[in-house]
């Protein structure tokens, strides 16, 4: 096996250290087309925070490290900013489980979801056809698929917050809970 190496890349940098030669990632990329889930692939991960020399913050991949060269998913002047930006990477080009359904002439506009291993499901009915509201609705179950997206949206919110939310979370768990209601 070869010592992996650094090769250079665009702009005159070198890329960041690869197991894969040069040569191959090269042919690679020339009989690559759109792999289904490649948009998922590209954002996916763990994404982690480090300050950097000039005082901001990059956002990069839980396996990169700004002294080996790697490029940063992004660059923040705060540190909750990149921390926000570490959190909300991993969602993107996920495939969308929830969209509007078709309107059946009742009040409101349908919710479908993919369903836990059943297929299509009436997630939910909303006053109007809000794609704002569906995109942040979409966003939010990401997050919550996300335990270490979550961690750093509680990290980047602060120390009061985090203290609150754990107030909240304790109150919310202690309140006597009602039983469903009997059906038939």
């Amino acid at each position: 096996m070869s010592e992996p190496t650094s090769h250079e890349s665009r702009g005159g940098r070198p890329a960041p250290v690869n197991a894969f030669k040069l040569d191959f990632l090269r042919d690679l990329a020339e009989t690559d087309d759109d792999a289904p889930g490649m948009e998922e692939a590209i954002h996916s991960g763990d994404w982690d925070v480090h300050p950097l020399s000039d005082g901001r913050f990059g956002v990069f991949r839980g396996w990169q490290r700004p002294p080996f060269g790697d490029p940063p998913g992004g660059l923040f002047a705060k540190r909750s900013w990149a921390l926000l930006a570490a959190a909300i990477l991993p969602t993107l080009g996920r495939e969308q489980t929830l969209r509007f359904g078709e309107e059946d002439g009742s009040p409101g506009m349908p919710l479908v979801a993919w369903g836990e291993g059943s297929g299509l499901e009436i997630a939910g009915v909303v006053p109007a056809h809000d794609s704002a509201f569906l995109e942040g609705l979409e966003t939010g179950s990401r997050l919550g698929r996300l335990p270490w997206s979550l961690a750093l949206i509680l990290e980047a919110a602060g120390t009061e917050t985090i203290g609150l939310v754990g107030q909240i979370l304790y109150q919310r768990m202690a309140r006597p809970r009602r039983p469903p209601p009997r059906r038939g």
